[in-house]
């Protein structure tokens, strides 16, 4: 496995993981709020 790849793929799953928090995590806290466990 070249080291230049692996790094890319790195960089590909950190900005994918990224954009799902920004989407998921402020629905979720919403979630949380309007059912009252937050």
């Amino acid at each position: 496995m070249h080291k230049e790849l692996s790094m890319n793929n790195l960089n590909t799953v950190f900005v994918d993981v990224d954009d799902f928090c920004q989407t998921f995590l402020p629905a979720w806290e919403e979630h949380l709020i309007s059912s009252g466990i937050k």
